[in-house]
């Protein structure tokens, strides 16, 4: 369960802090998150001329309740939505509660 992991409480702190996480602590995330049933999705879109970076966050037993946000950079992209899933979680949301 991600409650019980220091690194994720860690993880939680930085980016309610807006302070950047290291590659490894998004991979800790996205793995745990993962576990957690849920589907994380990133992309880079070359095409575009503007916020190229999309990171996504699902719930498949809830479909349509999906964070998503396109960003300048990876890390903006990555950190609303981690903030915003930790945010549902602690609220005990039905979309995103563990």
């Amino acid at each position: 369960m991600l409650n019980k992991d220091p690194q994720i409480e860690e993880i939680k702190s930085a980016v309610a802090q807006n302070v950047p996480l290291t590659r490894e602590q998004i991979l800790h995330a996205f793995e745990k998150i993962g576990e957690a049933g849920y589907i994380i999705l990133v992309k880079h879109d070359g095409l575009r001329t503007e916020n190229k970076y999309t990171a996504f966050i699902a719930n498949p037993a809830n479909p349509g309740t999906g964070i998503r946000q396109d960003a300048a950079t990876l890390s903006d992209a990555l950190s609303y939505c981690l903030r915003r899933y930790f945010a549902l979680r602690d609220k005990n949301s039905p979309e995103y509660g563990d």
